[in-house]
């Protein structure tokens, strides 16, 4: 089975769908899933003043870190 994944613009509501030489069906199927992309630019990043202060953090973090790591291996 081949398989051929590709984002198309729509334009005046039609798709042209070019496929490559070496595909080679007789008949497929073609499902049309619309792509949803968020929009990156108007995304306000988090303000995050209102959190400073509010963890109390007892020990040595890099200690913590390493030990996290470990756990790892």
């Amino acid at each position: 089975m081949n398989v051929l994944r590709q984002i198309i613009n729509v334009q005046d509501g039609q798709i042209l769908i070019e496929l490559p030489k070496d595909f080679q069906a007789k008949e497929v199927e073609i499902i049309i899933i619309s792509v949803e992309r968020e929009d990156t630019t108007r995304k306000q990043k988090y303000d995050f003043s209102d959190l400073v202060g509010k963890l109390q953090w007892n020990g040595d973090p890099l200690i913590e870190q390493r030990q996290i790591r470990n756990e790892w291996q």
